[in-house]
């Protein structure tokens, strides 16, 4: 099992060079473009999911532009299966810069990166994320501010909210969750071995993905309840859904 673990992560390695690569010459030979690098992300997503084996399934509506999406974070996995369905940029904490390859990767397709424990950092962030919306471009924040193995989310933050509020922009809950509950990457365990353990031992990986409508409210806290409480929702039944089949 470990050796299958080592073989996806080589290749999970050189698709994600290659890929990178091509990002960035193609950024040195035509000029950086917001679009295209979203896009670039967008395929390379969808062949990281046809790699790892990974089976979406997918319930609502895939919103269009122009959206805050605030979605649970169960493991680094739940991206590339979100992502592989929207244009979209993400808001991601500023220590995954660090990553081998998916730090730099996430450098060159028109990330959000945010110090957490900052204050300035985070207004900053809350004011690229108005403006990415306001230019029509989707962002994706993992509200909670860490990954949790459930079976719910945990306590959503209320940055985002309050900037939807403020510029009367779109929320979209949205709720991911994993049949193997050892997708989720949690506490002191760091991103390799994890990888390599969890996609060693197994063959295939389910997961659900539900989007919900889009919700415009001057009042921060509902958004922030409404959201919470529908992802909340969505867990459960798909939590319910995975053990029944098992």
């Amino acid at each position: 099992m470990r050796l299958r673990g080592i073989y996806r992560f080589i290749v999970f390695a050189l698709i994600t060079a290659f890929s990178l690569f091509w990002m960035i010459f193609l950024g040195f030979l035509l000029g950086e473009n917001e679009g295209r690098s979203i896009r670039l992300r967008r395929k390379l997503a969808a062949r990281l999911v046809h790699m790892l084996k990974i089976e979406v399934e997918l319930k609502g509506v895939v919103p269009g532009d122009g959206i805050i999406g605030v979605t649970n974070h169960r493991s680094y996995i739940d991206s590339v299966c979100i992502f592989m369905h929207l244009d979209a940029c993400p808001v991601v904490k500023s220590e995954v810069q660090n990553w081998p390859l998916v730090g730099l990767g996430l450098k060159h397709t028109a990330t959000v990166f945010v110090e957490r424990e900052n204050k300035i950092s985070r207004s900053q962030t809350r004011e690229r994320i108005a403006e990415f919306v306001k230019r029509g471009v989707s962002t994706i924040v993992f509200v909670e501010g860490t990954t949790y193995v459930g079976p719910e989310a945990g306590e959503f933050r209320p940055g985002t909210f309050k900037t939807a509020a403020k510029n009367q922009l779109p929320i979209v809950p949205i709720a991911i969750e994993f049949e193997h509950r050892d997708a989720a990457w949690v506490g002191d365990d760091t991103f390799v071995p994890h990888f390599i353990r969890y996609f060693g031992k197994h063959r295939k990986t389910k997961v659900k993905v539900a989007f919900g409508e889009e919700m415009i409210s001057e009042d921060w806290e509902s958004l922030r309840d409404q959201s919470h409480h529908w992802v909340n929702e969505q867990l459960l039944q798909m939590r319910k859904e995975f053990d029944t089949r098992i």
